[in-house]
């Protein structure tokens, strides 16, 4: 996978409406760009909130986010530490919910 080589990623998708997967890049500790149509997936809006997903509506916008996290090694660190984090905390739950499925089946 090519996101284990980034610093960060943009998504595609975010001008249409076909978002494409955000959580791949955020698993390899990728702060994520994307366009403003995102509003169909909960997840985004929660890592929007953690600082680990930033929304840009034009490529004006694109420049001034690349550039902040280029040059604000904070803003980096903590965008990184939240989009891992993010996906790190909530590994398990297809087992949880398979699990559970399955005891109702017994």
């Amino acid at each position: 996978m090519a996101y284990r080589y980034g610093n960060f990623a943009y998504i595609g998708g975010g001008f249409s409406k076909n978002l494409h997967n955000v959580l791949e890049a955020s698993a390899f500790g990728l702060p994520v760009i994307i366009g403003p149509n995102h509003h169909k997936f909960p997840e985004i809006a929660e890592m929007i909130e953690l600082g680990a997903v930033f929304t840009v509506y034009n490529s004006d916008e694109f420049k001034i986010i690349l550039n902040k996290l280029i040059s604000d090694s904070e803003l980096y660190k903590r965008a990184s530490y939240e989009a891992g984090n993010f996906v790190s905390s909530r590994t398990g739950t297809t087992r949880i919910i398979f699990d559970s499925i399955s005891m109702s089946f017994s």
